[in-house]
């Protein structure tokens, strides 16, 4: 996978043998939060690649972020197109409150192709949503996905 993010951000690649990269804004925006993007890839080990399999497996997911997430809303989950070449995938948009009681949105897209999953979120102030909503979905279009050789 190949992510463009605005340039003024750093990036944690340490856990790209595991398929973990966050990026994080320099600078704090709203209430000291540092917007940021994780980008995860993980092997499917034989499940499902289609847009439906990659639905299920959102919403199974929704206990578990309402557990580990304060305040925790869900806004959208529907199926979306992710990155550069439309792969078809899922879309989740949702609210919660950080640690440190500020309210965030998170966008993230998911997807399921040549037998990994990937996903791409993208979290900030919610009072900032009306710059980040197209800050995020750029992301989300830019993101290029790159096969392996075998």
């Amino acid at each position: 996978m190949i992510l463009y993010a605005p340039p003024e951000w750093d990036f944690d690649d340490s856990g790209l043998d595991d398929g973990l990269v966050i990026g994080r804004a320099r600078e704090p925006e709203l209430m000291g939060f540092h917007p940021n993007v994780t980008l995860i890839q993980v092997p499917l080990d034989g499940e499902v690649q289609t847009p439906e399999a990659t639905l299920a497996g959102q919403q199974q997911a929704e206990p578990g972020l309402q557990s580990a997430l304060r305040d925790y809303r869900l806004l959208q989950l529907d199926y979306d197109e992710v990155g550069a070449q439309e792969v078809p995938g899922v879309m989740r948009s949702a609210a919660h409150t950080t640690e440190e009681g500020v309210p965030v949105t998170l966008h993230q897209w998911v997807a399921r192709r040549s037998g990994v999953e990937v996903s791409m979120t993208v979290t900030f102030p919610t009072a900032l949503l009306p710059d980040w909503i197209n800050i995020s979905w750029m992301m989300r279009s830019a993101l290029e996905w790159k096969e392996t050789a075998s």
